[in-house]
C-alpha cells in the first residue's frame, strides 16, 4: 500500500499487512490475465478492494484508481493483457471506519473480457486497520 498526501503522489510502497486507518491509502496489486482464450481484459470504474470485518456490515472500499508518473490521476480504464503481470491500483481512501480491526480484503472486477461482460470476485488477503 502507499500513504497519499494531498498532492496525490504516490510515496514508497509499504509491503505488511497493517494499514493506518486514519491516513489516505491506495493499494497496488499486481493482477494477471489468464483467460483460457487468451483475449484481454479491460475494467472499468466499477473494480475495486473491498474489506469487511467478519462478523459485521462494517465494510470500505477502495474504487479502482490509475496512477502516471507517480499521481493518482482520473481514471478512464485498465487493460490487463493475457500473461502479463499489471500492476493496478485501488485508492485514495481513507478507512477509519474499520480502525482497530481486522478485515477481510477482496478484489471486485468489472469489466469486459473482448466483447463480454467480465465480472470476478478474488477473495485477497486479512489486513489490521491500525486506530
Amino acid at each position: 500500500y502507499y500513504v497519499v498526501p494531498a498532492n496525490n503522489s504516490l510515496g514508497r510502497a509499504f509491503f505488511n499487512f497493517t494499514i493506518p486507518g486514519d491516513k489516505d491509502t491506495v493499494f497496488g496489486i499486481y493482477l494477471t490475465n489468464l483467460d483460457d482464450t487468451k483475449r484481454n481484459i479491460n475494467l472499468t470504474r466499477h473494480s475495486c478492494v473491498w474489506l469487511i470485518i467478519p462478523g459485521s456490515s462494517t465494510s470500505q472500499s477502495w474504487s479502482i484508481a490509475k496512477v502516471v508518473s507517480g499521481r493518482l490521476v482520473d481514471f478512464d480504464f485498465q487493460v490487463l493483457k493475457y500473461g502479463e503481470p499489471t500492476l493496478v491500483y485501488f485508492g485514495k481512501t481513507k478507512a477509519s471506519n474499520l480502525k482497530g480491526n481486522i478485515a477481510a480484503a477482496n478484489i471486485l472486477l468489472y469489466g469486459k473480457i473482448g466483447s463480454d461482460d467480465y465480472g470476478q470476485n478474488l477473495p485477497f488477503i486479512s489486513v489490521y486497520m491500525t486506530a
